[in-house]
């Protein structure tokens, strides 16, 4: 097969697992975990896409041992493969027939909670959390997949669900919570904990700990309220809210449902203890904004005597957990919120030097988030005399040396920096259309302008199928494909005036891939506007002229050789004199 013949995998043999998850193995005999998503008529599956730049993000720099490790992405035979690390079993499989230890549910507990408290640090919500994406290696050591559904935010910061597509598959019906059953259409963090709450309940309990009675329903004649059902099964746990409970102030809440009482977690106790039954109720609060982060979570006694991450045992449910590894110890030190950050300066004000070092030992671009926290610290401690100083050392230590040199322009030869602002302009008017978020325009023109980098002899006759292509992959990478036809192939080919035809979009976006590589999921110039924003907001009205300003500056060739965090920086100073001086008026 085409899969066999990839020298660079070297794979000999495969044995279906899973539907569309094979085991593969290597000339040497290491095995590997494959995963096929076959495309469509929009090209290369955006599900697949999409995982792949999110577990990009996730395993660039510092590596989380609970993170499933990516090893090669390929195209064969029009569909993605995903090449991971080999795992045996998932946390339904594992748990299947056995007990599992208080040592080995404590042990899972904190390697799912290091693994989130990983994801959340660099700004990643997983949004499906369940059993089948959770997975254990032939060592017993547990890895969080499945990002196809994941999404990235500011950390810290919440997600507003403006697309049907966020909202429908963010979460399993087992693990959503409450406020999503609702209609909730704002959640950050909280769902991923409400999630982890779940799972560590029903390792507990051994069975799940809400469980939607649909047969019930259907009995009774109602096909329609799974969703009521689960509402129903968490309430008769925890309780029924009353006003002026936030749950009960949401217009989806029934009328007239029952009231319940708090049933606890007697049932729990033998086997977490006093610390494990604190956690979980802390975890499954109904109140989402008082669920703990899982930076917290990590320091909870139930968590914190682990000391670590351990590994666990895959043939004996009884057996103790192995002494925490250092990369666990490495990893529960990930860099934390902008908040973090900003104290971490505030405590060591006389040291500048420490955002240098955070820079130079993080990854993720945390110095950059280190470089706006200073900046809104100082700022706001030291009125006039040590602004200047800040922000030379600013420019000298964490900008100007990263600035990328992105000059591509004398090398062009059928195309100049004229047409890539019409393009620019075109693509502008293309994301109008179709009612995109920002930071799908931003990453579309990030993308045309590394492919002009390497690719300086195309033709201007390809020039506007590269995007259009741009376009969609910076579509699939956003999860911006909710309105289906707008966001396909289809679509994208005939708004150029049936130029170029769907095969040919279809086959750009394979070479793209190919020449640039997979992308990740990386903050763009918007995303450093809507966290220096979430340091300290700006009016509506001058926020959105410094948005107008950051778009603006696409059209410019020379200011696309900035960094993304300049530009934002840029655009949000700006704003920021706009409203200084409408105050001063």
């Amino acid at each position: 097969t085409a899969l066999e013949e990839r020298g660079r995998q070297d794979l000999e043999s495969f044995a279906a697992v899973w539907g569309r998850v094979w085991v593969a193995r290597k000339g040497h005999g290491e095995l590997r975990w494959l995963k096929q998503m076959k495309g469509d008529v929009d090209g290369l599956s955006g599900n697949g896409l999409r995982e792949v730049a999110i577990l990009k993000q996730l395993t660039q720099g510092e590596q989380c041992p609970n993170i499933i490790q990516l090893s090669d992405a390929f195209v064969s035979a029009g569909a993605l493969h995903i090449v991971c690390e080999h795992v045996v079993h998932d946390l339904d499989t594992y748990m299947e027939g056995r007990r599992l230890s208080a040592e080995t549910t404590r042990s899972l507990s904190y390697q799912l909670c290091n693994a989130l408290h990983h994801m959340h640090s660099r700004g990643v919500l997983h949004r499906g959390l369940k059993p089948g994406n959770v997975l254990i290696t032939p060592s017993g050591r547990l890895v969080v997949a499945g990002f196809a559904t994941a999404c990235c935010i500011s950390p810290g910061g919440e997600l507003r669900s403006d697309y049907a597509d966020d909202f429908f598959c963010c979460t399993a019906l087992c693990v959503r919570p409450p406020e999503l059953l609702l209609g909730l259409r704002e959640y950050g963090p909280a769902v991923d904990m409400w999630a982890l709450g779940c799972l560590i309940a029903t390792m507990a309990l051994g069975r799940w700990v809400f469980y939607a009675d649909t047969c019930e329903l259907k009995a009774a004649g109602n096909f329609e309220s799974s969703e009521v059902s689960m509402i129903s099964a968490i309430f008769r746990r925890l309780g029924t809210p009353e006003r002026p409970h936030p749950l009960a102030r949401l217009p989806s809440f029934p009328d007239g449902l029952q009231a319940w009482r708090p049933r606890g977690w007697a049932d729990a106790r033998p086997l977490l203890g006093h610390a494990g039954v604190d956690l979980i109720s802390q975890l499954l609060d109904l109140d989402a904004s008082l669920r703990p982060s899982a930076r917290t979570a990590l320091r909870h006694p139930f968590l914190g005597s682990r000391g670590g991450g351990g590994r666990i045992s895959c043939s004996s449910a009884t057996s103790s957990s192995a002494s925490a590894s250092s990369a666990a110890a490495s990893s529960s030190a990930v860099a934390g919120t902008a908040a973090d950050t900003e104290a971490a300066i505030e405590a060591t004000v006389h040291q500048y030097y420490l955002a240098q070092d955070v820079a130079e030992e993080r990854a993720w671009e945390v110095w950059r988030i280190t470089a706006a926290a200073a900046v809104n610290f100082f700022f706001r401690r030291f009125e006039g005399y040590a602004r200047a100083s800040l922000c030379h050392y600013v420019w000298d230590f964490l900008v100007r040396p990263r600035c990328p040199r992105l000059d591509y322009a004398p090398a062009l030869r059928d195309i100049n920096v004229g047409m890539r602002a019409i393009l620019v302009d075109w693509l502008s008017d293309v994301h109008e259309s179709h009612h995109a978020r920002p930071q799908v325009l931003f990453r579309t023109i990030q993308i045309v302008d590394r492919y002009m980098a390497m690719n300086t002899e195309l033709p201007r006759r390809r020039f506007q199928l590269l995007g259009v292509v741009a376009f969609l992959v910076a579509c699939k990478v956003e999860r911006e494909f909710a309105w289906g036809h707008l966001t396909g192939a289809q679509y994208l080919a005939d708004s150029t005036a049936n130029t170029y035809t769907v095969e040919e979009v279809t086959e750009m976006e394979t070479s793209l891939i190919e020449c640039l590589g997979w992308p990740a999921a990386a903050w763009g110039p918007y995303h450093f506007l809507l966290h220096y924003n979430g340091l300290a907001p700006l009016p509506a009205r001058h926020f959105h002229a410094a948005q107008c300003c950051l778009e603006g500056s696409l059209m410019d060739y020379h200011l696309s050789r900035h960094s993304p965090s300049l530009l934002a920086a840029a655009a949000y100073r700006l704003g920021a004199e706009l409203a200084g001086r409408a105050q001063a008026a």
